[in-house]
């Protein structure tokens, strides 16, 4: 269960993402699996990209989406867990969260859709790929026989 007064954020050795379309798009470089957020959720990983804790993700989530539920505290609550559960963002000291900035990565009034985290690994063998050592002579993403 997440606390309140916990400050998170991405996980900086081997998290790399970027926002999409509205769409944050979240590579884990040790596991090869990628993962989706729309929405709520992509604003909500903007929110964690600097830093922030439970009341700022929820303020500037709300900000931006409508109409928000009672419980949307819980909401967002559980969704830090998921990416807590996926080692996506790591816990930090103190309350370093950084200047709020204005979410260009969604419409002024998105609507409300509750925080999911979709995974995907059908490119874990791509991603993990050494690109030097472990392909053919056709090059990447093409996989060497083995010897």
């Amino acid at each position: 269960m997440v606390n309140a007064e916990t400050f998170w954020t991405v996980q900086p050795e081997w998290v790399m993402s970027e926002i999409l379309d509205g769409e944050a798009v979240i590579v884990d470089l040790r596991t090869g699996r990628y993962h989706g957020a729309q929405g709520v959720a992509a604003t909500a990983w903007s929110v964690l990209g600097r830093t922030a804790d439970l009341s700022t993700i929820v303020r500037e989530v709300s900000e931006v989406h409508a109409p928000v539920p009672t419980d949307v505290e819980a909401r967002i609550s559980a969704f830090v867990d998921q990416l807590l559960a996926a080692e996506l963002i790591v816990e930090v000291a103190g309350s370093a969260a950084s200047a709020t900035i204005v979410l260009a990565t969604v419409g002024a009034s998105s609507p409300w859709n509750d925080p999911v985290l979709e995974s995907h690994n059908d490119l874990e063998d791509l991603l993990l790929l050494d690109p030097v050592h472990d392909v053919g002579a056709d090059g990447w993403p093409q996989v060497a026989p083995p010897k």
